[in-house]
């Protein structure tokens, strides 16, 4: 009953896992080049981002570099390492996600500008593999990547990616913790133009099955970013800190039913600071291991420090279904209010509805599509419209895994905003190729 139980308790833990993996795929294609078109739902709680970011000498004994895994590019003891490398080069229509009719925006002069993108990047995985520590998982990632524009040389950065993961299963509990850390420059629909950005990611959650009928999970997590859009640009630096309590009891089989609640504290540079109180009811239905099901509904209440406060509904759901093999769908959809980017909004409205489609055709040929629609809506003083947008993205991307290692593809994404500020108004085409190697 118990394994049973932690199955449940896995897709609760990342009920997004199937969308998300498609998304990887796709995100992959189009890394660094406007990737909030790629994903309108929120990458955790509390999260404002609407787009998709003692050391030494490390000696290495040849002698203890043993016959690597299938899953590694080899080992060293208990770890096992898996190296990649990557490129992509892209054509991007708007660089800076601007109205191309506008001023200038940030990280450059000029706007609506198009460029062809060169990504060079490369991940290592290490992955802790210890017979003698069967209850505990370790993982961490690294990925670098370097992005040169043809025609617009100011903008070339250097990104970086670094993410560690742990998790303990003892009795009936699950602990896990969670770090990560990103630096990287990309177009910002908020504020418009290339925006760089830092952020810290903490999160730790524990897991307990109380009884064959009974889960109880609480997490705990802190994100942090700082911004800096050059030309003079104040950064609307934000944290924010988010706690949530699920107490769920199985009503049916495979379907698990009960009250959430939360508390989040979000402070912006620009916009000063707020706290929400969430209440709502939360269901998981996992029928079987091709289909999954979860949902939540309930209300947000928020009060600001500048005076006065919202009562927002605050509601998700996600549907996750390979009905054969090589076929898979995921659609996932959301409202909440959070700290907003924008200088002048003291919080932000997001609704958003994201489907992806997943085939995988003869041979080692796979085919992801997907499709996105979001709507902002920026509060002001007094709980006005500061701004409100509306748009949509879909895109295709086609693959083809060699049997050596090497993995070809060529993606296409489109993305279109409507704003009630004009500068925010635009349009993107993206079109490119993408190679990735396994060593």
């Amino acid at each position: 009953m118990f394994s049973q139980v932690s199955d449940v308790i896995s897709k609760i833990m990342n009920i997004n896992w199937v969308i998300r993996l498609g998304l990887s795929v796709i995100a992959f294609a189009t890394d660094g080049l406007s990737q909030e078109a790629l994903n309108f739902s929120e990458t955790g709680a509390g999260s404002s981002r609407l787009n998709y970011r003692d050391t030494g000498e490390v000696f290495v004994d040849p002698d203890r570099i043993e016959e690597d895994s299938p899953n590694s590019t080899f080992r060293v003891g208990p770890v096992d390492f898996l190296v990649t490398a990557n490129y992509t080069v892209a054509y991007d229509s708007n660089i800076r996600l601007l109205n191309r009719q506008s001023g200038a925006g940030l990280g450059g002069t000029g706007s609506g500008t198009d460029d062809v993108i060169h990504t060079f990047g490369s991940t290592l995985q290490m992955t802790v593999v210890d017979p003698r520590l069967p209850r505990l998982t370790l993982e961490a990632n690294y990925s670098p990547r370097y992005l040169a524009y043809t025609d617009h040389s100011d903008l070339n950065n250097l990104a970086h990616t670094v993410s560690a993961n742990a998790a303990y299963n003892w009795e009936q509990s699950v602990l896990n913790a969670s770090q990560s850390f990103s630096l990287n420059q990309q177009p910002t629909q908020e504020i418009g133009g290339q925006l760089t950005t830092e952020s810290w990611n903490s999160n730790l959650g524990w897991n307990w099955s109380v009884s064959e009928k009974t889960q109880y999970q609480t997490s705990l997590s802190y994100s942090t970013q700082t911004m800096d859009g050059g030309n003079g640009f104040a950064g609307n630096d934000t944290k924010t800190w988010n706690h949530s309590q699920w107490l769920g009891y199985q009503i049916w089989p495979k379907l698990f039913l009960g009250p959430e609640v939360g508390v989040r504290f979000s402070d912006a540079a620009l916009n000063g600071s707020f706290w929400s109180e969430i209440l709502s009811v939360r269901a998981v239905y996992v029928p079987s291991e091709k289909l999954s099901f979860g949902a939540f509904a309930g209300v947000q209440f928020s009060q600001f420090d500048q005076g006065g406060g919202n009562t927002t509904p605050n509601y998700g759901g996600d549907v996750s279904w390979r009905p054969w093999m090589r076929t898979s769908f995921g659609l996932n959809f959301s409202q909440q209010e959070q700290v907003s980017l924008l200088g002048g909004a003291r919080s932000q409205i997001t609704r958003s509805l994201n489907f992806t489609a997943s085939q995988q055709l003869v041979g080692n040929v796979q085919v992801t599509g997907n499709f996105g629609y979001r709507q902002l809506d920026f509060q002001g003083a007094a709980g006005q419209s500061a701004r409100q947008d509306e748009g949509f993205n879909a895109g295709v991307t086609g693959s083809y895994l060699f049997s050596w290692g090497l993995q070809a593809g060529l993606f296409y994404q489109y993305q279109v905003n409507q704003s009630d500020s004009l500068i925010n108004d635009f349009d993107n085409h993206r079109v490119g190729a993408q190679f990735s190697y396994r060593f």
